[in-house]
């Protein structure tokens, strides 16, 4: 996995919660700015990293190599996205569920 990929994931596992949380104690509009304004920080980091030189004399992989070549692990991340997806479902569902019963308790 890149880094790429697990900086995706962690935004993931961190956005998720942070964005009911805030959704739930403020309203859904600053979970809408952050959204908006966590991009502009991470362009503005790194506007100012210096270029890479780019080989003249490389001769580049056509693209259906590249994609026959990582297909399989991609379908891999696509599946397992599915199932993240899944659980997060029903994860927050849970939490309502037990925040409605514990309303009807007190």
């Amino acid at each position: 996995m890149t880094w790429n990929g697990i900086a995706m994931y962690a935004g993931i596992a961190i956005g998720a919660p942070v964005s009911i949380a805030l959704s739930k104690e403020y309203n859904i509009l600053p979970a809408f700015v952050l959204v908006a304004l966590l991009p502009l920080f991470s362009w503005f980091s790194t506007a100012k990293l210096p270029s890479v030189p780019v080989d003249k004399d490389h001769v580049r992989t056509p693209f259906y190599k590249v994609t026959g070549a990582i297909s399989g692990q991609g379908l891999s991340l696509a599946f397992s996205s599915i199932a993240f997806g899944c659980i997060a479902t029903f994860i927050a569902g849970d939490i309502e569920q037990i925040e409605v019963k514990a309303l009807i308790f007190v």
